[in-house]
């Protein structure tokens, strides 16, 4: 298991990282939790900008606006 969780954080971090052979297993979990959670409230920021940035506009071209800009984002 502990190959597999070194393996996701190198695919995290987009290559091998000469310490990450020096972390522990936990360092290695830890790590990864912590790229998870701030994927996730970046994701959460970036929606809360397009969200005002919508909402600035007349309610009439909120929704095709939304849908040609940003897609399948949320």
């Amino acid at each position: 298991m502990s190959g597999e969780r070194r393996r996701q954080l190198k695919n995290e971090l987009h290559g091998d990282v000469g310490a990450l052979s020096d972390f522990t297993d936990d360092e290695v979990e830890k790590m990864l939790r912590l790229i998870k959670d701030a994927h996730t409230k970046e994701r959460k920021a970036l929606i809360h900008s397009i969200d005002e940035t919508i909402a600035a506009l007349p309610w009439v071209f909120r929704g095709p606006v939304r849908s040609v800009l940003f897609g399948g984002l949320k």
